[in-house]
């Protein structure tokens, strides 16, 4: 407990002001876990959600990202473009918005990477690395299956493709952690300690390597607890390691997702927290004119694809409740 109340009072004392200098340090943090057993550092993404990229996209921006990480290594981008990315965010090349929208819209996960923090998440990429010289470049790397929508006609040919967590696993295993320091955004229940199908297959090969950080945000009772316990003032976006701290005792369900059976404690799946505030997930949502043309329609086709049973107009009634004109529903 005395180590806890040291370390908030380090954040306390050299903050100069609440939010901005809180994040500092988070970044700090994560980056100082590669300087010790971490060779690979997995971070929950919130899928879609505005106010929680605040982090991804400091670390973008900092010139000195590359003293910690190589390799950026991230859900909602397909492989089968990973020539398209390294064009784009490496080697800077100007290339039209409509041809990079390829990276996120054409995964297994229609939809759900159509927000605007994703487009804004390459272009942070690529700005960043015009910052640094060309040998001291982050890689995006994409951990979405190889998909080539405009090859693929029935549920036969999707089928190898869907078993997201080895693909990921997989790819993280090979082209990340097996060539440098890793950054990885994904969904937690991918890369939970121990259970993630995603994690294990990592660890089977890097054992020890791989640290996870979760998120801890919102108003619900026990984060509300956690906070008046823990946090002065309520203060956001604090890091928290877990172990040899009381913190790692707390039960994990309360306040994060957890996939393990039973009642699992903070240390069991993760070697470290960021609390977020009590503010609760703001996702923002696309805009829905991108549905109205051949985009819509083409994602009624991949459902098709992907979920027979369901006919070829299942984003029809999504589309009308966003006010899309879309002739082909």
């Amino acid at each position: 407990m005395m180590k806890l109340k040291l370390l908030l009072l380090i954040y306390v004392c050299f903050a100069l002001s609440a939010q901005a200098l809180a994040s500092n340090d988070v970044e700090d943090e994560l980056l100082a876990m590669f300087e010790g057993s971490c060779r690979a550092v997995a971070i929950s993404e919130a899928h879609g959600a505005s106010n929680h990229v605040w982090l991804r996209n400091q670390l973008l921006l900092r010139k000195d990202l590359t003293d910690h990480v190589d390799i950026i290594a991230v859900e909602f981008a397909n492989s089968f473009h990973q020539d398209l990315i390294d064009r784009y965010v490496i080697d800077g090349e100007d290339i039209d918005i409509n041809e990079i929208a390829k990276i996120w819209r054409d995964t297994s996960q229609l939809t759900v990477w159509d927000s605007p923090i994703y487009e804004e998440f390459f272009k942070l990429a690529r700005q960043g690395n015009l910052n640094r010289s060309p040998d001291r470049r982050v890689r995006i790397l994409a951990l979405g299956a190889p998909i080539d929508w405009a090859n693929i006609e029935n549920h036969e040919e999707i089928k190898p493709l869907l078993n997201r967590g080895k693909i990921m696993g997989e790819r993280v295993r090979d082209h990340g952690v097996a060539v440098g320091r890793t950054l990885i955004l994904v969904g937690f229940r991918h890369y939970e300690l121990g259970v993630g199908q995603s994690t294990r297959i990592v660890e089977r090969t890097f054992p020890g390597e791989l640290c996870v950080v979760a998120r801890i945000y919102g108003d619900d009772e026990a984060t509300v607890h956690f906070a008046a316990q823990y946090i002065d003032n309520n203060q956001p976006k604090l890091f928290f390691p877990i172990v040899g701290t009381d913190i790692g005792g707390i039960e994990a369900k309360e306040m994060t997702y957890s996939s393990r059976r039973g009642s699992p404690k903070l240390e069991d799946i993760a070697d470290g927290v960021i609390y977020l505030g009590s503010e609760v997930t703001q996702t923002q949502n696309p805009d829905p004119t991108i549905y109205e043309g051949w985009y819509g329609e083409e994602l009624n086709r991949r459902a098709k694809i992907m979920w027979p049973q369901f006919g070829d107009k299942f984003f029809c009634p999504q589309f009308k409740d966003m006010g899309v004109e879309a002739k082909f529903c």
